[in-house]
């Protein structure tokens, strides 16, 4: 069981611990922590702003940079192939403790260096989590990145700490998470804050829905419809899209028949029903974002990989292996881009919650470059396209064996 220093904080106070008394209490518990794993490590870490960038006078690869921290510019020696002058960057200022040693003030081949100009690997992230473009130079900002932020791994979201706990058979209640906070909270002694679910299933009245399966390897789906509807504003705001991922997929792969159905309506409770004009469609997407989040909380992101069909005609006999590519990057003026592929935005903007557990509209920016990094995923497989309360009612999408393509 893998839980996230983040994610308990959100139901624990454990602000006051470190990670490692965290995890002694619940062993000598019990619940044994088998390992720890640090998303990054740093101390005096700040981030700056290359004022210039100059060839060194005695060396074919390294160079001279001027760094603005906020409340002094330093001249500092790198040898990364992508450094520059306007870049934002994350600076080890002398005395900070990284994974490979302390940052001293230092003389490289006739030029005084004060500090370090650093890659995420130098900070202890798993190369795994990383572009190649990561590995291979210094970590470069977004533009907006703020000037003298003490703080640049949290700016990031690399600030978080996993702890691996290893359950015993008879506590397999832990495997549910919110489980695993209350058992921490009675370890520590500590009050326990957990969303009121009490009731939620018996909310409503007999219902209209009707539930069925179609396939052995799925035998069982449940529903329940809660009525009456009192607010039907900003759906999206009540989902939480997207999970954390840092991986480079080539394609998304599933077998799947459709029937989209005829045009869309538009149903906010089975007692009201407009017709509209759009032909209803299915569509299948896959989004990979990298997201950030500013002091107040709001969620941002850029659009890094997109795959993304819609299916406006029947298909009645079964899709097996059928892929989507990942396209990574810009990919407005390709020919393969149509409008549904877009940055979402307006209406069907899409929500997550932010670390100070509110939810929160994550707002696309743009378009980052190919190579930037991942943060999280968004996988949506759906009858419909119309978005919350539209769709057709005959719709109907089949789907089985989903798969991510690495080749």
């Amino acid at each position: 069981m893998q839980i996230s220093r983040k994610w308990l904080q959100q139901y624990v106070d454990i602000s006051d611990l470190s990670i490692e008394q965290v995890a002694d209490r619940l062993t000598n518990s019990g619940s044994e922590v088998e390992g720890i794993e640090k998303m990054s490590q740093g101390s005096n870490l700040v981030i700056g702003e290359v004022v210039s960038c100059e060839d060194h006078p005695d060396s074919d690869h390294l160079h001279v940079c001027m760094v603005n921290l906020g409340d002094s510019v330093e001249q500092i020696v790198c040898g990364a192939p992508n450094v520059a002058a306007n870049e934002k960057v994350i600076v080890a200022r002398v005395g900070a403790k990284l994974p490979g040693g302390e940052i001293k003030e230092s003389v490289i081949r006739g030029v005084e260096s004060k500090g370090m100009l650093c890659s995420l690997l130098e900070l202890g992230v798993d190369a795994h989590h990383l572009s190649e473009e990561s590995k291979n130079g210094i970590e470069l900002l977004d533009k907006d990145a703020p000037i003298g932020c003490d703080d640049p791994l949290g700016y990031l979201g690399l600030d978080d700490e996993i702890m691996d706990i290893g359950l015993t058979p008879n506590r397999n209640d832990c495997l549910a998470a919110w489980s695993m906070a209350l058992e921490t909270g009675a370890v520590l002694e500590r009050e326990v804050h957990i969303p009121n679910a009490d009731g939620a299933s018996d909310v409503g009245k007999a219902t209209k829905l009707k539930v069925s399966s179609e396939t052995d390897k799925c035998p069982l789906f449940l529903g329940k419809v809660i009525e009456p509807v009192q607010d039907t504003k900003n759906p999206q705001s009540k989902l939480s899209s997207g999970i954390p991922f840092t991986k480079r997929p080539t394609a998304l792969a599933f077998d799947y028949k459709v029937t989209p159905g005829g045009l869309q309506i538009k149903a906010t409770g089975f007692s009201k029903i407009v017709k509209l004009k759009e032909q209803n469609r299915a569509e299948a997407c896959l989004l990979l974002q990298k997201r950030w989040e500013d002091a107040e909380g709001n969620i941002y992101a850029k659009r890094i990989g997109t795959a993304y069909e819609q299916y406006g005609q029947d298909v009645t006999e079964w899709q097996n292996g059928h892929r989507i590519p990942v396209h990574y990057g810009n990919i407005t003026q390709e020919p393969y881009y149509k409008p549904f592929m877009d940055l979402v935005t307006g209406e069907n903007t899409q929500y997550c919650q932010n670390s100070k557990g509110v939810m929160v509209p994550i707002q696309e920016v743009g378009w980052g470059e190919a190579d930037e990094e991942i943060t999280h995923i968004i996988l949506r497989l759906s009858s419909g396209n119309g978005g919350a309360y539209i769709g057709a009612p005959d719709s109907k999408f089949w789907i089985d064996n989903v798969k991510l393509i690495y080749e």
